[in-house]
């Protein structure tokens, strides 16, 4: 099966190509190894290097090419343009944001080729979805989509409900890199971050962000930061550094790290927290970070929104209110007193990719 992957470049705060990661990269890559020829064409949001960006050498072939939206969108459409007629793709993957969802379904219409779109997130939260009518224009491009596959349960039942899907629906989840998260040896992810042992350490990596609820993290430390004076807050990710936390002396900021010191960062925790909220965003979202912590085995303490109430449903002492602060700071002091490590099997991308594959199949025999 030929497999065109539409998709944009940056996404969830990292780079597709350059850092390598997650679902837009492991599942393509996994087709690709099954012995499908796939190819990717993303555009890039900001200044990158334009052309075919990456082919790898070993089984599993893929071709990426990349052209940025500013000074680079006529490249993007000639480019895409001869894929769709010298490659002809059996099905068409769309994904990463509203527009190119209706992107990829228009085009399917216009050249006859059935369209899947992969949702990893609620995208109608995003802001761009915020310009003029592509709200309304992206639900009716999911209604004439081929094929829906959905992050999570709850984004599934959201988009049946909102947009009335006419194409097959499959929830198909996010996985972990087995490569890279694993349980690690706490002492050498002490050592490497140069954090002493004998200290207590909770934190978190991802967005810093006020959408997703961080401010009850903040809080939560500060409530519980004067009962234990060995604790410690670790921050890594994007977001604002204003909140007062930050001047705290007990406060570690690592700023944005690259993605291969990920699982050291969550190896040298004591607790790891998911903050998020009741939202657009929040409700519907597969946090990546679930996967991460419970593959390294990390004891973790969650807001209890969306997918994370599901998944950690029978254990409640690792779920907090999104909406009070003092309860994740009680349910911070019971995992330093009585840590956690729970045992909850995690997919791999490899899984994933199966189920992406049994989708598409199923669509392309159907048209």
């Amino acid at each position: 099966m030929k497999i065109l992957i539409l998709t944009k470049r940056q996404y969830t705060n990292k780079d597709l190509l350059d850092d390598q990661y997650g679902r837009l990269w492991e599942i393509p890559i996994e087709l690709a190894g099954m012995g499908h020829d796939v190819k990717g064409i993303c555009l890039s949001y900001r200044r990158r290097n334009q052309g075919a960006v990456y082919k790898s050498e070993d089984e599993r072939s893929i071709d990426w090419y990349s052209f940025n939206v500013m000074f680079g969108f006529l490249k993007y459409l000639r480019n895409l343009r001869f894929l769709l007629k010298a490659f002809r793709p059996d099905v068409i993957l769309a994904s990463s944001d509203c527009f190119h969802v209706i992107w990829g379904v228009v085009l399917g219409k216009l050249y006859k080729i059935p369209c899947v779109a992969d949702l990893y997130d609620n995208y109608e939260s995003y802001g761009s979805s915020k310009v003029a009518l592509i709200s309304p224009v992206y639900r009716y491009a999911l209604q004439r989509a081929d094929g829906v596959s959905c992050v999570s349960k709850s984004l599934g039942e959201f988009i049946t409900n909102r947009c009335q899907s006419r194409g097959e629906l499959r929830i198909i989840g996010n996985a972990i890199n087995r490569d890279l998260f694993y349980p690690r040896d706490f002492l050498e992810c002490r050592a490497y971050f140069n954090i002493a042992n004998d200290v207590k350490v909770i934190g978190t990596a991802g967005h810093l962000s006020e959408k997703r609820g961080i401010s009850n993290l903040y809080r939560a430390f500060e409530e519980i930061a004067g009962k234990h004076r060995n604790l410690y807050l670790a921050l890594a990710g994007v977001g604002s550094r204003t909140d007062p936390v930050f001047r705290h002396p007990n406060v570690i900021d690592f700023g944005v790290l690259p993605y291969s010191d990920v699982p050291k960062f969550l190896g040298m925790l004591n607790i790891s927290v998911i903050c998020n909220s009741e939202n657009d965003f929040g409700s519907y979202c597969y946090p990546q970070k679930a996967n991460e912590i419970l593959a390294c085995k990390i004891p973790i303490v969650a807001a209890k929104v969306g997918v994370m109430a599901d998944l950690l449903c029978t254990n409640p002492e690792c779920l907090f209110n999104p909406e009070d602060p003092s309860d994740l700071a009680a349910k911070l002091q019971q995992q330093l007193l009585t840590p956690k490590k729970l045992d909850i099997p995690i997919d791999t991308w490899t899984g994933r990719a199966e189920e992406m594959d049994a989708l598409m199949n199923m669509i392309v025999h159907d048209n």
